[in-house]
């Protein structure tokens, strides 16, 4: 009997204490990613603005092409965040289905040890 209460004990800590906590981190993650991608969509916008501006003519004794060139090296790094971004949201996605995917069988695997053990909740 205490090894049944146990083993239940040991799922309820898996399925309560483990995954919240997994999924907490991938969304403290993904806010992360979603403010940094702001970030450079604001920068990207700007270049993109001064691309326009400078398209083809020359001021303040910067080219068009020094331009173009920082306008392609901010899209590399809004490119490379937005896409550690959907990496995490799907991790995430994943993680959240894999909780609810989880939580039904355990619940009713729960449940018949208790009814086993012969006690309702109070035998946790």
């Amino acid at each position: 009997m205490k090894k049944i209460i146990a083993t239940t004990f040991l799922i309820l800590a898996a399925m309560f204490l483990i995954q919240p906590l997994t999924v907490k981190a991938n969304t403290r993650y993904c806010l992360r990613y979603e403010k940094e991608s702001k970030k450079y969509k604001k920068e990207v916008g700007k270049y993109k603005r001064n691309v326009k501006r400078y398209k083809n003519v020359v001021k303040h004794g910067r080219s068009y092409k020094s331009i173009m060139k920082q306008y392609k090296k901010v899209m590399k790094q809004y490119k490379r965040v937005m896409r550690q971004y959907w990496r995490l949201e799907e991790s995430r996605e994943r993680m959240l289905l894999e909780i609810r995917v989880i939580k039904i069988p355990v619940y009713k695997f729960i449940d018949k040890r208790i009814r086993l053990c012969g006690g309702g909740t109070s035998a946790l």
